[in-house]
């Protein structure tokens, strides 16, 4: 049993660039929710989330992104680089993630994204979801995210 436990928990390893790119991943989730706003804003910022188009585009910084309203959240593609970035619940709170929007989003990154997981949990040829089911909770226990009700948010300084 102890060996279980173990195996099941993180073995860090460098969380300098994951943690770099959490940090770019949240900055532009917040930047691309904005630009939405902006883009169908009424009057004084409010919009109506049911009249927006379902497909659409929106730019953030000279780059133009694709969305797919859905549901309650809206998924941005940005086809040069392709990442991807599916605000699927919360658009009222980008600053709030969860360890979907992070898998979607490294493995929008391709061989690079799957790499950085990779070296931060210690362990070649992990998928993306089991490297976060390893990496959320250890960085809780470092500080560098915080739980809000089942969503996850990067404290004011992340400590690194």
């Amino acid at each position: 049993m102890a060996d279980e436990a173990i195996e099941h928990r993180a073995e860090p390893g460098d969380q300098g660039p994951i943690l770099d790119e959490l940090r770019r991943f949240v900055d532009t989730q917040v930047a691309l929710v904005a630009a939405f706003h902006r883009a169908f804003a009424r009057g004084e910022g409010m919009f109506w989330f049911r009249e927006i188009p379902f497909v659409g585009e929106v730019e953030l910084d000279a780059q133009r992104w694709k969305y797919t309203r859905h549901g309650g959240g809206v998924a941005f593609y940005e086809p040069v680089s392709r990442r991807a970035i599916d605000v699927h619940d919360k658009l009222d709170r980008p600053h709030m993630f969860d360890a979907w929007r992070l898998q979607l989003y490294f493995g929008s990154l391709r061989r690079t994204g799957m790499k950085m997981l990779e070296r931060a949990c210690g362990r070649r040829g992990i998928s993306a979801k089991d490297a976060l089911e390893l990496l959320v909770p250890h960085w809780r226990d470092l500080g560098v995210v915080n739980d809000v009700s089942g969503a996850l948010t990067l404290p004011a300084t992340a400590p690194r």
